[in-house]
């Protein structure tokens, strides 16, 4: 009976020292870096590798050798101490979920086990393939491609947007939106499909027609999701009004631009489940 209470007691510290490593990252990020679409594709990150440990849940219990416990502890003492002195941009929070994984596992198994939380550690490295992704990725065809895409779209609703590379202007003194950076969605449309990556690696699906599937669906659902808010932008410029400033920067960089990043999330899982569900009904 003792030695199940002492078996619980180091479960129970272990996954306060989890909660404590994830919230410290989480609120440093939010602090520091002004990025609202990658704090939420940090939040899926930690989420997600959290419900991957549940299959463990039953034996989760702290059975590290000596040197995974002292690589283990030595590791997340640098990562709670490193990350604290984080003021301004620091690449260092990209890489730290995947690091703080393998430290956390080593607390939990020695070296050589540390497969049975691949799940997690897979999850965890979206955030520093981001990094890659933006440092890599051409930014220039995005978004000219999504200005025009965007244009056509404002040309349905009856308007007649004039499009010059990146630029969406109107006739008339109207305004224009330059479409760069950010706006271009390569944002919005990795982390669409960094969630369809957390539910195949979480809800595994049988089918290797149906996983390509969700994987080029995913990333068009941001894509088009990025669309609709530039053309939204540019429908707010081209009306102007009292209210154009405001509502403009709402969409473009408050809260507003995370409702397309959140309606992408929906849509994924809402695909995602209906996946599951044909599974689920084929199956014996």
């Amino acid at each position: 009976m003792n030695a199940l209470l002492h078996r619980c007691r180091l479960r129970h510290l272990w996954l306060l020292l989890a909660l404590a490593v994830a919230s410290q990252h989480l609120v440093v990020f939010h602090r520091t870096q002004n990025l609202p679409a990658v704090l939420m594709l940090a939040l899926l990150v930690w989420g997600a590798s959290w419900i991957c440990l549940e299959d463990h849940w039953e034996d989760l219990e702290p059975l590290p050798s000596g040197p995974s416990l002292l690589a283990g502890a030595l590791l997340l003492i640098w990562i709670l101490w490193r990350t604290a002195l984080v003021a301004s941009y620091d690449s260092l929070l990209y890489i730290t979920p995947p690091l703080a994984m393998v430290g956390l596992a080593l607390l939990l198994r020695p070296l050589r086990r540390l497969g049975q939380f691949r799940e997690s550690l897979v999850i965890a490295l979206l955030l520093p393939v981001w990094l890659l992704v933006v440092k890599l990725f051409p930014e220039q065809p995005l978004s000219l491609f999504t200005a025009r895409a965007s244009a056509l779209m404002l040309q349905l609703l009856g308007l007649a947007p004039q499009v010059s590379g990146r630029v969406i202007s109107f006739a008339g003194g109207g305004g224009s939106v330059r479409v760069e950076g950010i706006c271009n969605g390569l944002e919005v449309i990795y982390q669409a499909l960094a969630v369809a990556i957390i539910f195949l690696v979480c809800f595994p699906l049988r089918r290797s027609q149906d996983r390509l599937a969700i994987l080029l669906l995913a990333p068009l659902v941001g894509l088009v999701s990025n669309v609709f808010r530039i053309a939204l932008l540019g429908l707010i410029v081209a009306i102007g009004g009292s209210l154009k400033e405001s509502s403009f920067e709402f969409w473009h960089k408050g809260s507003g631009s995370l409702v397309f990043s959140g309606l992408s999330v929906l849509l994924i899982g809402l695909i995602y489940s209906r996946f599951v569900n044909r599974q689920l009904q084929a199956s014996p």
